[in-house]
């Protein structure tokens, strides 16, 4: 076998030469280029396309609703059903007035006051002026009972509801003081405060108390 050629040999070794003088720069480049990479975002791109794949944290939040009670209407007397009113039960005050009678004049006892025109229209009320009897006595009519009361007193509820003197009539001097027990169930004290006879206009002024009572 012949030996090789002087000059291959040569040129092979020129070859591995230039490699071998090439190679830091070729190293350098390398380098320079993965720093240009990483300055310009290339892995930092992979890491956050990494990043992103993973899945959404879920955020769970807890309320809790309070069902409020329903409603319940207050007992007023807003809320009070319509229709009849509550029954006063007896000896309740509903009305305090004085109340004027022409001669023979006549007037219906309510919780009010009557009017001048229901009293000029008014003949058998529960209270009557009998001014063409003898002594212009003080009557009843409708049904009504009158008891009396000791001259001077003050009715009450209660000393109408006890008295025992029942009678039709009774004096129209001052200070006379007697009960009517209405058949519409209300109890009337009748007070007289003063009288005018013998002028004109004759007329008699009477103090009149009104309570709820039972019929």
């Amino acid at each position: 076998m012949s030996k090789p050629d002087q000059s291959s040999q040569q040129s092979q070794k020129s070859v591995w030469t230039r490699f071998a003088e090439l190679g830091p720069a070729w190293i350098a480049s390398i380098g320079t280029l993965i720093v240009a990479l990483t300055g310009a975002g290339f892995f930092a791109g992979r890491v956050t396309v990494t990043a992103s794949n993973s899945p959404p944290k879920v955020i769970t939040k807890t309320v809790t609703v309070t069902a409020s009670a329903p409603a319940t209407a207050a007992s007023s007397p807003g809320n009070a059903p319509t229709g009849s009113p509550a029954a006063s039960s007896d000896g309740e005050l509903l009305g305090s007035y004085t109340v004027t009678l022409p001669r023979d004049g006549s007037a219906t006892l309510g919780p009010t006051a009557p009017t001048a025109a229901q009293i000029l229209a008014s003949s058998e009320g529960d209270v009557v002026w009998e001014y063409e009897d003898g002594g212009a006595p003080l009557g009843t009519g409708s049904g009504d009972q009158m008891v009396g009361l000791a001259n001077g007193a003050t009715p009450t509820y209660q000393a109408c509801k006890n008295s025992t003197l029942a009678t039709n009539t009774e004096s129209s001097n001052p200070g006379t003081a007697f009960c009517v027990i209405e058949t519409a169930g209300r109890m009337v004290g009748v007070t007289v405060k003063s009288v005018d006879i013998g002028i004109n206009p004759v007329n008699i002024v009477l103090s009149v108390l009104v309570w709820s009572n039972s019929p």
